[in-house]
Parts: structure tokens; sequence; C-alpha cells
């Protein structure tokens, strides 16, 4: 008795619910397996992407899985980690998180301290100027909200 067979017979479940757990498993370990490899690198990435341009797309699959993972794959495995690996490609990639420095020093040029036009221009040398201007507009536009707010706050409570 073989240990597949043992461990189908254990559980009282059939051999082949068990084969196709087992199954199931390693084809979710090699696409893990591919994807963390495309994430290592770019030229990993590159990689994966021209064996699809070179190839059809399960003989693409098929060698990946064999790079990756030094493992063959049934057709119908292949299809479906075929299928992953193209959604993978079109998959957009995470923005990455905001470190607490950079976190802090927006917040400091945000919460009104100074920002000088140098370093308006040394951050953002393409668009500095946009950004002036959109800050201009949006004084203005501040301004007079407050002056039109504090003018109905003077019809109501003249004598405060």
């Amino acid at each position: 008795m073989s240990d597949l067979e043992m461990l189908a017979d254990l559980n009282h479940v059939e051999l082949s619910h068990v084969e196709e757990a087992l199954r199931r498993d390693v084809r979710c370990m090699v696409l893990r397996e591919v994807c963390e490899y495309m994430k290592r690198s770019l030229e990993n990435s590159l990689r994966i992407r021209r064996l699809y341009h070179r190839h059809d797309n399960l003989r693409a699959a098929q060698i990946a899985a064999q790079v990756v993972c030094n493992c063959r794959l049934s057709e119908e495995d292949l299809a479906w980690l075929d299928c992953c690996i193209r959604a993978a490609f079109h998959k957009k990639p995470r923005r990455l998180p905001i470190s607490e420095e950079e976190r802090r020093s927006l917040w400091n040029k945000q919460a009104g301290k100074s920002y000088s036009i140098a370093e308006l221009r040394n951050e953002f040398p393409n668009s500095w100027e946009k950004i002036q201007k959109a800050d201009e507009v949006n004084r203005k536009l501040y301004n007079e909200y407050i002056d039109r707010i504090n003018s109905v706050l003077e019809k109501i409570y003249p004598k405060v």
C-alpha cells in the first residue's frame, strides 16, 4: 500500500480526491514560484514574457515551469498556469509604501511650513509652474470663501 493510499484510507476519502488535491497544490506552488521569479527582477519578468513571444502559450508555460521549478505538468495544469501567468502580466504593480521619513516630509510641507520656489523647482522640474498657478487659484478661491463666510457671520452676529 502506497503512502497516498494509506492517507486516503486513514481519512476515509477516495484516492482520486487525494491525488486531485495534491495536483492542485503542486500547480499552485508552481504558479507562486513563477510569480516570485518574475517579481525578483525585471530581467526575470522579461525572460518569461519573451517565452510567450517565441512560443505558443502552453509551450511557454511548460518552459517556465521547467525553468523555475524543474517540473512537468499535465496539459490541463499548463492551461491553468498559462491563464494565471498571462493575468499576472496585465496586473498593475502595487504602489510602493511611503516611508515614515517621506510621510513626515510631506506632512511638514502640507502643514503650512515654508516651501520655497527653489524647493518646488527642485522636486518638480517639469511641472512646478503649473503647481504654482494651481496654488494661486486655490488660494484666491479660499480667500473669497473666507471673506464671504466672514461677511455672513458679521450680518448674523454684528456685535461680536
